[in-house]
């Protein structure tokens, strides 16, 4: 999948350069908004107060986010999604 397209002129023609989406990307929104609170501290009874979901959803939300991640802590799920 193409995570971006970076247009650059060579020889006065438009050369279009993909770039493969990052792990990040491929989180869903859902995915994303869990594992950004998630990164921010919040407990998953907090997560789950916050976006209407049930305590269970969110651990399995969360621990979908480590498995398309590769990472296996909270320390290295906050460096993949703010490094």
């Amino acid at each position: 999948m193409v995570g971006a397209v970076q247009c650059r002129p060579l020889s006065g023609y438009l050369y279009l350069e993909a770039r493969p989406k990052s792990a990040v990307d491929q989180l869903s929104r859902r995915e994303r908004e869990v594992a950004n609170h998630y990164a921010d501290g919040c407990t998953y009874a907090e997560i789950a107060t916050l976006l209407g979901l049930a305590p269970a959803t969110v651990r399995n939300l969360i621990s979908r986010v480590f498995h398309k991640l590769t990472v296996n802590n909270k320390a290295e799920l906050v460096r993949r999604l703010r490094g």
